[in-house]
């Protein structure tokens, strides 16, 4: 299996620096929430190029951070850290910001050489009890394949979310997920693949006691 690993968000303790700076973190585990309401998953390092490509993106538009923060919604300090690598960002919280800066989520996701698991190291999201690889390159934009490793209790994001493509599928290659939409709920278990609306709001969780496994695919590519 070929691709691009991507980010959907654990910590560290850094030294002080300014907040459009970028500093290095070590991992831990808590979270909390922010003063927006986001939850805050500390950030692996893998996740510091999320931070690094969205301080990039805000300065050749010219923005300070108080601007974006505004125009997506969410609190000055909470971006600062997004972008430093301290805590990383939900799914919801990605399109915010990037719809704010006016960039696909895709772009903040850089190619890598490939590792011995056979993707590509391009770490978009690990954290929160997720890790999701990007299956297909992130210049392909007829479609796009994530794989994703939810922990009991997790999804990608806690709250419903929803995507510019036209068709979207979820395939469960391990364990269970609880797929829900229009306060409709699919207990979906291995083997079982779903077929869902991406413009209307949806989410999933493992709510089962292992490790799940799903493919998620959408078309045309909405991230």
């Amino acid at each position: 299996m070929t691709g691009e690993a991507v980010a959907r968000g654990p910590g560290t303790s850094v030294a002080e620096v300014n907040e459009d700076g970028v500093q290095p973190a070590a991992p831990t585990a808590a979270a909390h929430d922010d003063d927006a309401g986001h939850l805050e998953t500390h950030a692996t390092n893998g996740n510091l190029d999320v931070g690094v490509q969205l301080r990039e993106a805000r300065l050749r538009k010219d923005m300070s951070l108080a601007q974006v923060a505004t125009r997506a919604g969410l609190s000055r300090s909470f971006l600062s850290k997004v972008e430093r690598g301290l805590v990383s960002a939900s799914l919801s919280s990605l399109v915010q910001l990037t719809g704010a800066l006016e960039i696909s989520v895709g772009s903040l996701f850089r190619a890598r050489p490939a590792s011995d698991s056979g993707r590509s190291g391009g770490l978009s999201y690990r954290g929160g009890g997720v890790i999701e690889y990007l299956l297909t390159g992130s210049d392909e934009r007829r479609f796009e394949v994530f794989e994703q490793h939810l922990d009991p209790g997790q999804g990608p994001d806690m709250n419903a979310w929803s995507i510019d493509a036209d068709f979207a599928f979820i395939y469960v290659i391990s364990g269970s997920v609880e797929f829900v939409q229009c306060q409709n709920v699919q207990h979906l278990r291995q083997g079982d693949l779903h077929v869902y609306a991406p413009r209307t709001p949806h989410r999933w969780i493992n709510a089962s006691l292992e490790r799940a496994v799903v493919l998620v695919c959408d078309s045309p590519a909405g991230f």
